[in-house]
């Protein structure tokens, strides 16, 4: 799907919502939020109505409940009153202002409303609860967020709710998360919360006692979830909506720039083409496609919160445009870093010997002369390597004399981290006070180095107290409990 975000004005009240790029006249939006502070989305249902209906009459009920709706009432109201059958088969979640929430599922005649109690929440996919039984789409997706929802100990979060679960590639039907799960990387892309059909995480925030009706902010992460991260959006702001979210200029679709960068991954993750598309996700292209994701999206989260807290008492339209620029210039630069991370081998995405890397490697043997070879199998191998022009070539003089004053001896141990570290710390003191030579004492470090792997040894025998002494854990741990190798890390701390 390729959407935009756009500020729609003309009705009872303003809202900005998320539209589909191709509808010019903004008739049937996904999810948005009005300046009375009155929200609402949906999710089409497969077991309300006998017909089988597209979202376009959903995205017209959202529409005009964004124009004309203050309240839950209101929204009630409107429902009743339009014209039957309704042609309509979907759960709409809305919110308002004085702290109403529920669940509308709303079928050719019927209306089944579900309140939110206080300080709860309500979750729903593709079928409605009170439809037909046993019917619908995205009962698994739908145990998934009941699990994430009801596991979380902290309250919930736009950051939770669009990556937590917005991201999450939990599976309930075999009760792991897949994306830490999957063992060749690959695996098939079905009943995760993210789908290949996805057309965007939105988030709204309402306001709460005190706060301005106005300033409710829509999180939107548009496209494809995994590809894109969510900025805030505010309503008061009107059309001041950072120019990545509004339809690209030049585009033939009309789509919103981060729309078509998520897209993009869409695409670099799922990379079975014909029969297959689509069927097979990546996990080793997504990996590294998240931690990118998740990190812009940190930054974005904590410039919004921190604008967003102010707004809240008094709005600042100059403060929101600042705001803007910045985010676009910071868009700017991850689409240019997303871009080429997608387009680097796979080697370099996750580490491992990917088939592209090993065919390569393959081609380039096949170009080493035979004699080359048969100079490895006759002779010593650093003599056969040696490209004597090169050697030749070298500049073997110094550019930077670090003065040691006698040359210190770890003999047969393996302390060469240690005594590494401290011949550094040790040029230093020489040069910065002009001493004679001298030595830091290894042993004083060895010391606590065995005391603190002792010490770990020690608390390891009891982690692992009721495993067999067999076991592969304690043959290895007693294998040799205590040695002198280490890193430079041992020594640094």
């Amino acid at each position: 799907p390729h959407n935009v975000l756009v500020h729609v004005t003309g009705g009872q009240y303003a809202y900005t919502a998320v539209f589909n790029a191709s509808d010019k006249k903004h008739r049937s939006a996904y999810a948005g939020v009005n300046e009375v502070g009155f929200a609402i989305m949906n999710n089409l249902s497969y077991n309300l109505a006998e017909g089988n209906y597209t979202s376009v009459v959903n995205g017209r009920v959202i529409a005009d409940a964004l124009a004309t709706c203050r309240t839950l009432d209101d929204f009630q109201r409107m429902l009743d009153e339009w014209q039957k059958p309704r042609n309509i088969e979907a759960n709409f979640g809305v919110a308002d202002a004085f702290g109403g929430a529920a669940y509308f599922e709303v079928g050719d005649t019927k209306v089944v409303r579900f309140d939110v109690e206080p300080g709860g929440w309500l979750v729903r996919t593709n079928f409605s609860l009170a439809g037909r039984p046993h019917e619908g789409s995205g009962m698994a997706r739908y145990e998934t967020a009941q699990y994430l929802m009801a596991k979380h100990p902290e309250k919930y979060t736009p950051e939770f709710l669009i990556d937590g679960l917005g991201r999450s590639f939990y599976n309930w039907e075999l009760g792991a998360d897949m994306l830490s799960a999957a063992p060749a990387g690959v695996a098939v892309d079905l009943d995760f919360i993210p789908r290949t059909t996805s057309v965007s995480s939105v988030c709204i925030e309402g306001v709460g006692a005190g706060d301005d009706a106005a300033s409710s902010v829509i999180w939107t992460a548009i496209g494809y979830t995994p590809g894109c991260y969510a900025v805030p959006v505010w309503v008061a702001a009107g059309e001041q909506i950072p120019d990545f979210l509004l339809p690209e200029a030049g585009s033939e679709r009309g789509s919103a720039p981060a729309n078509l960068l998520a897209e993009e991954v869409l695409h670099h993750v799922h990379p079975a083409d014909r029969d297959a598309a689509g069927k097979y996700i990546d996990f080793r292209r997504l990996r590294p496609v998240l931690a990118a994701v998740r990190a812009a999206e940190s930054v974005e989260t904590e410039a919004g919160k921190a604008l967003d807290s102010r707004m809240r008492k008094q709005f600042d339209l100059a403060a929101v445009r600042a705001y803007n620029a910045e985010a676009s210039a910071r868009f700017a630069r991850f689409r240019t870093e997303m871009q080429a991370l997608m387009a680097a081998p796979d080697v370099i995405r996750d580490g491992s010997l990917a088939p592209d890397l090993l065919a390569r490697l393959a081609d380039a043997a096949r170009d080493i002369p035979e004699r080359t070879a048969g100079r490895f199998l006759s002779q010593d191998p650093y003599k056969a390597s040696l490209n004597a022009a090169v050697a030749a070539a070298m500049d073997t003089a110094c550019t930077l004399f670090v003065p040691s004053k006698g040359i210190t001896d770890q003999d047969e141990s393996g302390r060469c981290w240690l005594f590494s570290t401290l011949n550094i710390l040790r040029a230093e003191m020489i040069d910065r006070y002009q001493m004679g030579p001298f030595q830091f004492s290894q042993t004083y470090g060895q010391f606590y180095d065995i005391l603190e792997k002792a010490n770990r040894c020690l608390e390891n025998v009891i982690a692992h107290r009721n495993e067999a002494m067999e076991s592969r854990y304690n043959t290895w741990l007693f294998n040799k409990p205590i040695g002198d190798g280490g890193h430079f890390a041992n020594a640094a701390h």
